[in-house]
Order: structure tokens, then C-alpha cells, then sequence
């Protein structure tokens, strides 16, 4: 391939769906073994082996990311409620198949054990020496972090709310609020990070995985700008092993002439795959920004990112409220280190929960869908804080600052007790 073919190859294969609807998620945990706390779980023991075999009774699969940690992809559904129907089926089954193997999910989206891989891939081994050029936390982001991905459709080429401009800068300008809403890793120690996974992400090769951003950037461009412009971190030999470069070289660069062979489509493809900002496309839009969520709590941002996008209404609401902002780098370190106490962010995190709970009673959702929503809002946003954000605290603002009310209500006055808080 030469660059012009590249080019054309990375945006139809990134943006390749040309419609709105279809919503899927990603859910990793880290694991728990109760009889060797301190231990990680090996994925090859035989009573977790054959959970990556065939698919659970929701339809999704089970896969090991390379510390161990466990996901369920889940099948794409066309609407949030089969996804979320769907995931409640898996995660019980998931959960139930651990549990007989004394195996439980953890409820914080980073594991504070010493971060070690333990599954065995070409691609993981070669990402692993490459974020070691730029310290350690390359190699916690691998093998100690669990988050929530969110997957939904690119869009079309209108300028109304299906168009994919539109979306990829609504999920991009999102990025820090979801940050914020979610943070469920606090550091160890004296850190006073809420999402520590971000906070690595932020630390670990900037062009591989920082965020993609800008009110008035083309996709199209700066995606594959971004594609081009990242090092390759392994060329494939005949045998299939992926060979770190003696010097480091750009896709771009290779593409024109630097690498010891020409550039093939499965090498273009096998490098995007390591390209991870926290809004990728590739054939959708996945958003990685999530951190992983406390017991039944992972369907609140799928339920929310939906509302926000893939909406009518709510994706009109978000807009405007997004509208002015153009939400930089400093952004996402102010909302992984502070959560939903970064000003400027929490009213924005605000907002939005409101404008979901509005959504979803619109639609008419059942019943328990949106009180999933508006009890995670009671408990966290609407205190100002996020997941990560210790019990005292929490029991402090909810006691305190905020009156009780029913969850199926989001009474007009909410602003006022926010202002309270």
C-alpha cells in the first residue's frame, strides 16, 4: 500500500458504518480470587477455560485481557433495552460460573496489586515494550485496569443529529464528563486522582491515546492523521511474531519507504488496532473512557451515553449545552483527578444525567431501567461526587446537603439543591 491507498483504506474502515441505531458494550473486571486475594487469577485454569468458549445466554463472549482481567463484548442490539436485557443475562451467568470458582468481580475499575501479564499475544507483548519507552504506567493501563465501553454508530453524512461530524464531536466533547461521572479508580496512597485509569492513559504514548478533540476538526482527517503520525510497534515476520523496529519509525514514515518491506493491508490494520484514544472509530465509535462501575452500575453509562447520542432530543439537549465549550487535555487530567468536584465539569455532569432521566421517561422505558439511572444520580452526581469518592464523604453530603426525594422524580428545583451542594 502507499499512502494515498493508506488513507483511503483507515477512513472506510473506521467509519464504516453509515447509520444510527445499533448500540453494543464491553465490560472488563478485574478478578477476585477469595482464596488467594493477593494472587491473580490465570485465565488457563480449567474451571475458567472454557468460558471463552461459545457465548453466554445473552449472546455475548467472554474474553482475558492481558493482566487477567476479564470482558463480556456483548452482541450489538438495536436498541439500549436489548442491550441492557441482554447484559443482565450474561453478567448473572458470568457472575454465578465465578462464584462456584470462588471467583467474584471487583467492584473498582483498577487493580492494586503489582501490574503482570498474564495472557500470552503477540500484540499484547508487543504494546508492553513499546509503552515501556515512556515509563510504567503503559503496562498498569494493560494489566490492571477495567473499564466500560460503550459502542454505537458512526452516522451519516446529514447535519442533523445522525450525522457523524456531529457525533464524533458530541463524543469527544463528552470524554471528560464521562470521565467524571464514572471515576471509580482513586490512587493508592496520598494520589487524589478519582480515575486513576485515566490519569494513566494521560501519561502513557500521547499520540497512541490521547483524546481526539475540537469543535471544528474533520474526522475523516484528524483520525487518519492520527493513524499515520503513531510509531508501529511491531512488523509481523513470516511466522506471524510481531518484531519491535531497531529505530522507531511512524506509519507514515514506513508507508513511505522506512520499513525493511513494503506495507500491507493486514499490517495497516494490525497498527490501528494499537491506536486507543478514548473516542475510536473503528467501524463504529467506541467510547473507552469509562472506568468500570460498582455492582449492577455498569448499565448507567451505557444507558446515559445512549441517551446522549443516540437520541433525537437528547443529543439536541447535550449539543447546546456543549455547544461553547471546547473541551481541551486539561480537561480530562481536571475530571480524572477531581471527578465531579471539578468546577466547570460537574454542572455539565449535571446536566446530563438530567437530560438522560428526561430521555428515558420519555420513551416510556421500563420502570427499573430508569431507576438504575436516577438512584446512581441520587447516590453520586447530584452530591457532586463520583463513584470513586469515599463512603464518608458520600454519607456526609447525602445526610447533610441533599433532601430526600423519589427517584422517578427530577423535580424542577434541582438546580437549587445542586447549588446547595
Amino acid at each position: 500500500m502507499n499512502e494515498i491507498a493508506a488513507r483511503r483504506w483507515i477512513r472506510e474502515f473506521s467509519f464504516g458504518s453509515r447509520m444510527v441505531g445499533r448500540i453494543g458494550a464491553e465490560l472488563e473486571w478485574v478478578l477476585v480470587d477469595d482464596g488467594s486475594p493477593g494472587e491473580r487469577v490465570n485465565p488457563q485454569r480449567p474451571d475458567l477455560a472454557e468460558l471463552t468458549m461459545g457465548r453466554l445466554p445473552g449472546g455475548g463472549v467472554v474474553s482475558f485481557e492481558p493482566g487477567g482481567q476479564i470482558e463480556i463484548s456483548s452482541q450489538p442490539q438495536s436498541c439500549v433495552e436489548h442491550l441492557v436485557d441482554a447484559l443482565i443475562l450474561d453478567v448473572g451467568a458470568l457472575t454465578d460460573r465465578l462464584s462456584a470458582a470462588g471467583i467474584r468481580l471487583a467492584e473498582f475499575a483498577l487493580d492494586p496489586r503489582e501490574p503482570h501479564r498474564v495472557v500470552d499475544h503477540p500484540r499484547y507483548e508487543a504494546l508492553e515494550r513499546h509503552y515501556a519507552r515512556f515509563g510504567s504506567k503503559g503496562r498498569s493501563l494493560m494489566c490492571n485496569a477495567a473499564s466500560i465501553q460503550v459502542n454505537v454508530d458512526c452516522g451519516d453524512e446529514s447535519q442533523s443529529w445522525t450525522g457523524l461530524r456531529r457525533r464524533w464531536r458530541l463524543a469527544n466533547a463528552l470524554g471528560p464528563v464521562l470521565v467524571a461521572i464514572f471515576a471509580n479508580s482513586p490512587g493508592t496512597g496520598e494520589s487524589v486522582w478519582r480515575s486513576h485509569r485515566e490519569m494513566m492513559r494521560l501519561q502513557t504514548d500521547p499520540l497512541r491515546i490521547f483524546p481526539l478533540a475540537g469543535q471544528a476538526a474533520d474526522p475523516y482527517t484528524q483520525w487518519t492523521d492520527r493513524c499515520l503520525d503513531c510509531f508501529v510497534v511491531g512488523v509481523t515476520s513470516e511466522v506471524g511474531e510481531w518484531i519491535p523496529p531497531e529505530e522507531p519509525f511512524t506509519m507514515r514514515q514506513w508507508l513511505r519507504g522506512s520499513g525493511r518491506r513494503p506495507v500491507h493491508r493486514a499490517d495497516l490494520e494490525r497498527h490501528l488496532k494499537t491506536v486507543i484514544p478514548p473516542v475510536r472509530p473503528c467501524g463504529h465509535l467506541e467510547l473507552r473512557m469509562i472506568d468500570q462501575q460498582k455492582r449492577d452500575d455498569w448499565a448507567v453509562p451505557i444507558l446515559v451515553v445512549s441517551a446522549l447520542l443516540d437520541d433525537p432530543d437528547g443529543s439536541d439537549a447535550v449539543a447546546k449545552l456543549l455547544d461553547s465549550r471546547d473541551l481541551t487535555c486539561e480537561d480530562w487530567a481536571f475530571a480524572a483527578m477531581l471527578g465531579m468536584t471539578a468546577v466547570g465539569i460537574r454542572e455539565l455532569g449535571f446536566a446530563c444525567l438530567q437530560i438522560t432521566l428526561d430521555v428515558l421517561k420519555r420513551r416510556q422505558l421500563p420502570r427499573s431501567v430508569i431507576h438504575r439511572v436516577a438512584s446512581f444520580a441520587e447516590r453520586y452526581t447530584y452530591q457532586g461526587l463520583s463513584p470513586a469518592d469515599g463512603a464518608s464523604v458520600m454519607e456526609e453530603r447525602t445526610s447533610v446537603l441533599v433532601p430526600a426525594v423519589d427517584l422517578m422524580q427530577i423535580p424542577d428545583d434541582r438546580a437549587e439543591c445542586w447549588q446547595q451542594t
